[in-house]
């Protein structure tokens, strides 16, 4: 019995040794590094003209159409969708803006016909974006300018007392890169 504790206890010992030996033995090993550098994208669009003036305006009967852009610079990084809201800014006569109605019609910056109408409403209203029509559906790429045809009436109920007024207001042009799921 003694032989065989003294044989089992040797086994251990030499187990406990061979391990010792394999885990403490030198491994070759190296580390390296890469530099990385992050920056984020931008988004740069400008409205063309940077003014408009329509005159004129009479119930019922749209003005010329006037155009305007809305260009995503060569400083973007990005494909943008957009979309154009209103800005109330002032008027001559208390209502006047309220009863100007707009028609926003997408073209081919004069290569073509216009496309179907994207906005026919209230200018207060006003609110398209660039799913709403063919050209750039899937966005506007960078260094690319989408062209609209805007004309402008007052509604057929705006009475005498709207003759010889005047509103001022802005079309509120927004970009945001095409991921964001927010409109």
């Amino acid at each position: 019995m003694r032989k065989i504790l003294l044989a089992v206890l040797a086994l251990s010992l030499m187990a406990i040794m061979l391990y010792g030996a394999v885990a403490s033995a030198a491994w070759f090993s190296a580390t390296d590094h890469v530099a990385v550098t992050a920056t984020s994208g931008g988004i740069d669009i400008t409205g063309n003209p940077t003014t408009m003036t329509v005159a004129d305006l009479m119930p019922g009967v749209y003005s010329d159409p006037q155009e305007f852009q809305i260009y995503n610079t060569a400083n973007s990084t990005v494909d943008v969708k957009f979309r154009v809201t209103d800005q109330f800014v002032s008027e001559t006569y208390s209502g006047f803006y309220n009863k100007i109605q707009v028609k926003v019609n997408p073209w081919n910056c004069g290569a073509g016909p216009e496309e179907a109408t994207v906005y026919e409403g209230l200018l207060k209203n006003l609110d398209f974006n660039n799913s709403q029509q063919t050209l750039f559906h899937d966005g506007l790429p960078v260094n690319w300018t989408a062209c609209y045809h805007v004309r402008f009436e007052l509604v057929p109920s705006a009475n005498n007392s709207f003759q010889n007024q005047g509103a001022n207001f802005n079309l509120v042009m927004e970009g945001t890169q095409l991921e964001n799921p927010g409109w």
